[in-house]
């Protein structure tokens, strides 16, 4: 059963404001264990600690969304559990234009262990060998989206539609998980 966010954290608090401020780390997303610098998908709250204090967040019923916008990334979490991780990798990401983020260029690990960056110039061919084929593929908004399922991971790309170029890379658990 979730809990309210307001209730484990209090009304308009910055949940992270006791965490120490990190410098930017290198982002390494591991599908074979659905983590980020080892903190999993479905992992408590606390566990962010390593990232530090975050920039800015958003609080809405049992959602809570940090936003460490030096690094490139949001946190997602419902009730104190992570659900979901997002990079912007892209000046073209609306997240760049909504709340001033910076831009990333993560590692993926893959399911076989080998390692990826990312970067604004990856394209659909560049996924591929990290993802496999994307189940499904389409505009949403402004952008192309591919989606993936891998190794019990749940991936959206997000793309330019001109240029095929990425701007923001979506990650949680899928239902199987």
């Amino acid at each position: 059963m979730f809990k309210s966010i307001s209730k484990l954290f209090g009304g308009s608090k910055n949940p992270t404001a006791e965490w120490p401020v990190q410098s930017k780390p290198e982002l390494v997303y591991d599908m074979r264990s659905r983590s980020i610098n080892g903190l999993k998908l479905n992992g408590e709250f606390a566990g962010a600690q390593i990232f530090g204090r975050c920039d800015e967040f958003k609080r809405y019923d049992e959602f809570l969304d940090l936003f460490y916008c030096q690094f490139g990334l949001s946190l997602g979490f419902a009730s104190d559990r992570l659900v979901g991780v997002v990079f912007v990798v892209g000046q073209g990401s609306f997240l760049v234009k909504e709340r001033k983020m910076g831009i990333c260029c993560p590692a993926i690990v893959d399911p076989e262990g080998l390692r990826h960056v990312l970067t604004d110039t990856s394209t659909l061919p560049d996924l591929i060998p990290c993802f496999g084929e994307p189940v499904e593929s389409g505009p949403v908004g402004n952008d192309m989206v591919h989606s993936f399922t891998s190794h019990k991971n749940f991936v959206d790309t997000y793309h330019d539609p001109n240029t095929g170029r990425s701007l923001n890379l979506e990650i949680c658990e899928t239902n199987d998980a």
